[in-house]
């Protein structure tokens, strides 16, 4: 990404919350395990590591729903 490309104001925490919805849906449907509690190191001494927890949750209406029992 060039220094043009780089986002204004909010937009870097949009892409970021775009990019992490699109890996976390595309692991879920390669059948990826990604419910649980990741810990991100990162190798420079200057910066943070990272704990980051994903939890599965259901809009109300979708409840019902799990594709454990979906028959072939």
């Amino acid at each position: 990404m060039g220094s043009s490309d780089v986002p204004q104001n909010g937009e870097p925490t949009a892409e970021f919350e775009q990019e992490l919805a699109e890996l976390v849906t595309t692991a879920f449907a390669h059948g990826a395990t990604i419910e649980q509690l990741w810990e991100i190191t990162v190798p420079a001494a200057a910066a943070p590591n990272w704990r980051v927890e994903i939890t599965k949750t259901y809009d109300d209406d979708d409840q019902a729903y799990d594709p454990e029992f979906i028959d072939d």
